[in-house]
């Protein structure tokens, strides 16, 4: 796989050539997102963020 990553905003963001997509992951790589340009990736990101955030807060006031 060929890619160069970028670290900003501490999460790691590189173009995968094979797959010709865009990948965006957190160090841990709890959440992976990919998209076919960089903003779609992004947004990909951003939405499954705020689900996550959502279900953690859920998990805690007991729904």
């Amino acid at each position: 796989m060929n890619y160069k990553e970028d670290h900003r905003y501490g999460l790691i963001i590189y173009f995968d050539r094979e797959a010709r997509v865009w990948v965006i992951c957190d160090p841990d790589k709890e959440l992976v997102t990919q998209g076919r340009t960089k903003q779609e990736a992004i947004e990909a990101w951003i939405d499954g963020a705020i689900l996550l955030i959502q279900t953690y807060r859920d998990i805690q006031v007991g729904k």
